[in-house]
């Protein structure tokens, strides 16, 4: 995996298929520090992504500030 990513994500399942590995992340939640000391409310997830280079699937959250009037942050 690439360096770092453990950092913002959690190993969530490991699959193995022919040939190699199926890797499955879930983001923590850690909003970005742009957003630290406001209120935010979960808007959910974001779909599923395959990076087929370096296949593992990443489940992203969406969030926002209830003053953004449905402008998310990912």
């Amino acid at each position: 995996m690439p360096e770092g990513i453990l950092e913002y994500f959690e190993l969530s399942k490991v699959v193995e298929v022919t040939p190699g590995l199926h890797i499955y992340l879930e983001e923590k939640n850690l909003p970005s520090t742009e957003y630290k000391g406001q209120k935010l409310e979960s808007k959910g997830f974001l779909p599923e992504i395959c990076v087929r280079t370096f296949p593992f699937v990443i489940r992203k959250s969406l969030y926002q500030t209830p003053s953004m009037g449905g402008q998310g942050h990912k």
